[in-house]
């Protein structure tokens, strides 16, 4: 039930980072399906990391390294 999504994506010294949060409710417990694991095994083959939060609202960062796999 978000109304809102915000989406920050910036270079930093350690890769590509972008972060995404929502004003909705959040869950108690997350399930991820194949699009977040999919994204997650993603970006765990070139280096990088998803981090997902699903409380107090769905929050997630995830980071690739600029230049390949480190």
């Amino acid at each position: 039930r978000a109304r809102n999504l915000w989406i920050t994506i910036e270079p930093r010294d350690e890769g590509l980072t972008v972060d995404a949060r929502d004003d909705g409710r959040g869950a108690t417990a997350l399930t991820a399906g194949n699009g977040l694991s999919g994204m997650r095994s993603r970006l765990e083959e070139l280096g990088g990391f998803l981090h997902i939060a699903p409380a107090p609202s769905f929050a997630l960062t995830a980071q690739l390294p600029l230049g390949g796999k480190s």
